[in-house]
């Protein structure tokens, strides 16, 4: 089993959020980076929460999905982030 040193939720153009050790090239960060490894799985499941809900049940930034160009879309992305961020800092600091 691999040890985890740090947890990011990110996103790509489509909106998803998917959770992994780094954000790689062409993501973006959703919120900051989990603050406590030993907590990973409970500040995935609040942000998963926090998300909207795709057709198969994947979590979605709101807005990102359906924006017209990226430019609409990171701004969807930043809406996003200033309402889910205080939950997050709140829960985790």
């Amino acid at each position: 089993m691999q040890t985890v040193l740090s947890l990011f939720a990110f996103c790509g153009a489509d909106g998803v959020v998917y959770f992994g050790p780094t954000v790689p090239r062409g993501s973006l960060p959703v919120v900051a980076k989990c603050p406590d490894v030993a907590r990973a799985d409970e500040w995935t499941d609040l942000v998963r929460g926090l998300c909207r809900r795709g057709y198969g049940g994947y979590p979605l930034v709101p807005g990102v999905p359906e924006a017209s160009d990226q430019e609409a879309g990171l701004e969807a992305l930043e809406r996003f982030r200033d309402l889910v961020q205080p939950v997050v800092d709140k829960e985790f600091k």
